[in-house]
């Protein structure tokens, strides 16, 4: 039945997924850089290279989603993945490591809004729209089980070979490149992919996005609220994580037990946001992020990773419903679009976060920089 095939795009998107989620790097990505004496602010550097690439390349990239389909654009954002960890894992340089950063960023150019597209018009194809928090909250969870066994796996392998890791993550994502060619295209566009016709679409997206009071609020809220993270979690989280007792082999359990945790709450994302609301959402989200910085500056003991834990559960709880009132209330054929012009949005203040916070920890303190981002 023609049904069960666009029923199997949510089984096989958990399975991409799983794959895309294996972050081998994600306990080490900051230390391998210093093992080859990259400073902090060349790590901002890298960081801001990354979202300039992302700047360039969303829009276009969300327009080719539209038109050519999401199943095709994830494909292609899944291969770039993994030619730009292998990239990453054979480089000793600054400049090799800046190409490999240039080609994740154009990777998460082309992944960044078409999965969310992907299964937001399959579940329209089913009439099932209203299961989308439901779907991504299991989709946060299966990241989570796959975050976990990566990251204990990536910091015994880190100690093993320092490149391994890498290598891991780039082959990893060529798997789950084979299980989105399998899945079947929700929503076909009729037009002609014509310069023209993407002039015209980008323009009529904007237009929507400017005139629509909810998708314009909330994107100028997930490009504010991202600082404190950004900085956080792309630079200072590891290094502060040794800094208040923990070793470099613990950052593995660490990082799998926040990841873990969050998978797990992300799955109630659906029945939290239907008791709180659109407002509730947005205050909560706000207070965590704010207090949470707060104390991680003013306070270095180990029992802080709580407060670690409790910001990342705001965080996944923010992107599922950010994704959620867009989809909500954007028509497929623009949807991948204005999810791109969210995530360009996010991407420009995101680079001139993590250049400006590489910058302040260089001169600064971790902790009064943690202090600064909270307030």
């Amino acid at each position: 039945m023609v049904e069960d095939d666009y029923k199997s795009n949510i089984w096989k998107y958990y399975v991409f997924e799983f794959f895309m989620g294996l972050w081998f790097i994600l306990p080490i990505s900051v230390i391998f850089l210093k093992e080859f004496d990259v400073s902090y602010g060349q790590i901002g550097i890298l960081e801001f290279a990354v979202s300039m690439i992302v700047i360039l390349f969303e829009i276009p990239t969300g327009v080719f989603s539209d038109f050519i389909g999401k199943k095709t654009t994830l494909f292609f954002g899944s291969l770039f993945w993994a030619f730009a960890m292998f990239t990453i894992g054979f480089s000793s340089t600054f400049l090799f490591f800046l190409f490999g950063f240039l080609l994740w960023g154009i990777s998460d150019s082309l992944l960044s809004g078409t999965k969310s597209a992907l299964v937001y018009d399959t579940l329209k194809r089913l009439n099932r729209e209203k299961s989308y928090l439901k779907i991504r909250g299991i989709s946060r969870f299966v990241i989570a089980i796959s975050t976990i066994s990566a990251s204990l796996l990536g910091a015994y392998l880190y100690t093993t070979d320092i490149r391994l890791p890498w290598f891991f993550f780039g082959a990893s994502a060529l798997v789950a490149s084979v299980f989105i060619l399998l899945s079947k295209e929700p929503y076909k566009n009729g037009n002609k992919f014509t310069i023209a016709n993407q002039i015209e679409h980008t323009k009529k997206s904007l237009q929507f996005v400017l005139s629509h009071k909810i998708v314009r609020w909330v994107i100028i809220y997930s490009a504010l609220i991202i600082l404190p993270f950004t900085i956080f979690n792309n630079i200072i989280k590891q290094p502060y994580i040794l800094d208040i007792g923990f070793q470099i082999i613990s950052l593995g359990w660490i990082t799998a037990l926040i990841y873990g945790i969050s998978g797990i709450f992300s799955i109630f994302s659906e029945k939290i946001e239907s008791y709180v609301g659109e407002k509730g959402s947005f205050l909560i989200i706000t207070v965590v992020h704010g207090l949470g910085f707060m104390l991680l500056g003013l306070i270095n003991i180990q029992p802080m990773l709580l407060i670690i834990i409790l910001i990342y559960l705001s965080r996944i709880y923010k992107d599922n419903v950010i994704e959620y009132y867009i989809n909500k209330h954007t028509a497929s054929e623009r949807r991948a679009t204005v999810l791109s012009m969210q995530n360009l949005a996010v991407n420009i203040f995101g680079a001139i976060y993590v250049l400006v916070g590489g910058g302040l920890l260089d001169i600064f303190s971790i902790n009064l920089v943690l202090i600064g981002m909270g307030i």
